[in-house]
């Protein structure tokens, strides 16, 4: 079948530093369908594994490759388009610095991917082409802006409107590449001493300075005249206000009750202010957090990334917010008997970035798709969970594996499941004199594989449609257990167990082509949000059925790959 064949290898250096990524695939190393994905799942292999520092990408055919297979791509859903610009070009979202070693033809998707990577050698026998327009095409996976970027618009349109190639000397002329070294074995002798050298390195150059130096280099800065001058946009008086006084010795400052409500701040006349009045608490333990709730009127503010705009566009006028940033407890984050616990006031960056999440898989893969890096930084796991959003990510990962959420209120502490904490679109079990003191998610194990996907108009926007899935096998490969949460499709995360779907499928030569009847029945079932402006009930459901079928075969090849691997 042309979706299929290939294969994207993964070998280590003896001191488990330098990853190998070779592309297999005969002679001239065409990129099927199944290498795409394979790029993206060995990348996030590599990111979990912290002792890797440096990557290397290379080929093991005659040329690095020849392009994609364009056969093949006419066979894949359009849905599954989405996925285009970002399996090959995961190098560039890697934390871990990325070295292409190019021999050979660099055409099509192959120059898309090394564009992605930090640094490219290759030898003077080296050709780089984005020849897709001889097909009538546009390249599709940021080729297009990354070779703008290096070698300038105007020749960047010459070589992809003419699908021209570029010599191997030109290209280390305009920077494409760093050095060219005479034959693949000169070059593969450079690449394996730059990435030893590089692995040496202490801190290894990777993570945020890796970013910050890909970022400085490739976008527009934005000038400082444009952020000058700008009012600040408040919800409430200060706490230290004249109207304000001390309500107890443990709590911050708050508005007085009976003092006049708070004025708008205004400039030239202008109101700064777009929420209700409300009094602001900062109280330093829990105690006195619960205290502040039991008139039933505060609300909680840990990230404030949720809370913010409906106060904003007053669709929550409480009476008294309630700050619990101050409470030690609550920044509670790290391995307990249970799994990973995260407390109530842990930013949800946090999490993305920590070693431990890794134990919890479908968390790293759910994260980076949870707004903007910055609402990230600002917004909390728990905070997430308890705005309860139908759309939101992680109430989804959360049924999905199965997670607790410990509660504190005026009855004492107690533990809810996932499954039972959402009860509604924005509603939860918790009452408003209750607070969410942590969530605990179960640490994933040897022979269990996780799926994620989500289809939103941008990155960072609300799902339309969006899947969470989980699958366990026994040592033997055979399925144990398969079970898939749905979110942006009911007025709650939708869960299922699916085990007997999954393992009709199982050893099928296509499991996700086997699935896509089975899932597509799912679909029906579970989809009942209404269509609005941004598609049907009907597009909904054929994007869940789709979306389903994928990352529950993703999960079963990821928990096969566990197995035989023996760790998660």
């Amino acid at each position: 079948m042309a979706l299929t064949g290939g294969d994207v290898l993964l070998e280590r250096s003896a001191d488990g530093r330098v990853a190998y990524l070779t592309l297999s695939h005969g002679k001239y190393t065409v990129v099927t369908w199944q290498m795409r994905q394979l790029v993206a799942d060995r990348f996030a292999e590599i990111d979990a594994d912290k002792d890797i520092r440096v990557v290397v990408v290379r080929s093991d055919g005659e040329h690095f490759t020849s392009g994609g297979d364009i056969a093949g791509f006419m066979e894949v859903d359009p849905i599954d388009f989405t996925d285009l610009g970002h399996n090959v070009t995961a190098p560039a979202r890697s934390t871990k610095p990325v070295i292409a070693a190019i021999d050979g033809y660099c055409f099509g998707v192959g120059l898309e991917m090394v564009l992605s990577c930090d640094i490219r050698l290759a030898t003077p026998r080296s050709q780089f082409a984005l020849p897709e327009m001889n097909l009538g095409m546009i390249p599709g996976s940021g080729g297009t802006q990354r070779l703008s970027r290096l070698i300038g618009l105007s020749r960047a349109k010459f070589h992809i409107m003419t699908a021209t190639r570029i010599q191997a000397q030109q290209a280390l002329d305009w920077g494409i590449v760093a050095e060219l070294h005479d034959d693949r074995d000169a070059l593969y002798a450079a690449v394996e001493q730059l990435a030893a050298k590089m692995a040496n390195f202490s801190p290894p150059p990777s993570g945020p300075r890796r970013r910050c130096s890909t970022r400085a280099s490739t976008r527009r800065s934005t000038p400082a005249s444009t952020w000058s001058g700008r009012p600040t946009r408040c919800c409430a008086r200060r706490t230290t206000s004249p109207r304000a006084s001390r309500r107890s010795a443990r709590s911050a400052s708050r508005s007085s009750p009976g003092a006049e409500p708070p004025r708008a701040q205004t400039i030239q006349g202008r109101s700064l202010v777009k929420a209700a009045p409300f009094a602001y608490v900062r109280p330093a333990d829990l105690d006195d957090v619960l205290d502040e709730l039991s008139g039933g009127d505060g609300k909680v503010l840990a990230g404030g990334q949720s809370l913010v705009p409906v106060l904003a566009m007053r669709l929550g006028r409480p009476a008294t917010l309630v700050d619990v940033t101050a409470v030690e407890e609550l920044h509670g984050y790290g391995a307990s008997a249970g799994g990973l616990r995260i407390g109530a006031a842990v930013r949800q960056r946090t999490v993305e970035r920590s070693a431990e999440a890794r134990a919890v898989p479908l968390l790293g893969l759910a994260l980076p798709f949870v707004g903007h890096r910055e609402l990230r930084s600002r917004g909390t796991v728990c905070g997430s969970l308890a705005h309860a959003d139908p759309a939101a990510e992680l109430p989804a990962v959360a049924c999905c594996v199965g997670a607790k959420i410990e509660v504190a209120g005026p009855g004492g502490r107690r533990t809810l499941g996932a499954r039972e904490f959402f009860v509604g679109a924005m509603t939860t079990a918790v009452t408003p004199e209750d607070v969410v003191v942590a969530a605990e998610f179960p640490v994933a194990a040897p022979g269990e594989g996780f799926g994620f996907a989500e289809i939103a108009r941008r990155h960072g926007d609300f799902a339309l449609a969006g899947v969470a899935t989980a699958v366990t096998v026994s040592e033997d490969g055979a399925v144990t257990d398969a079970r898939l949460t749905g979110f942006g499709i009911s007025d709650r995360p939708a869960f299922r167990e699916v085990t007997d779907l999954v393992r009709a499928a199982a050893d099928a030569d296509d499991v996700e082509r086997e699935l896509r009847g089975g899932a597509a029945e799912l679909a029906a079932e579970l989809v009942d949000t209404g269509g609005d402006t941004h598609g049907s009930t009907g597009y909904r459901r054929r994007l869940f059925g789709v979306l389903a079928a994928r990352e529950l075969a993703k999960g079963l090849r990821r928990a096969r790959g566990s197995r035989a691997s023996g760790r998660p």
